[in-house]
């Protein structure tokens, strides 16, 4: 189950969302820390964020 639910401006504050993307990059597969911070690897990752329809920030 998603420890992070609901729609970023409406039930999802905006700090809540940047929070809630670094925990999925940071614990998604094949994300190894000590590889990022030494500049060996590099990963991209795509992460998909519901919103309101009139969210704008």
């Amino acid at each position: 189950m998603p420890q992070y639910r609901g729609k970023l401006g409406c039930e999802v504050s905006v700090e809540v969302g940047y929070f809630a993307a670094r925990v999925a990059m940071i614990n998604s597969p094949g994300t190894n820390i000590s590889d990022l911070k030494r500049g060996k690897s590099y990963i991209k990752l795509l992460v998909m964020v519901t919103c309101i329809a009139d969210f704008v920030q």
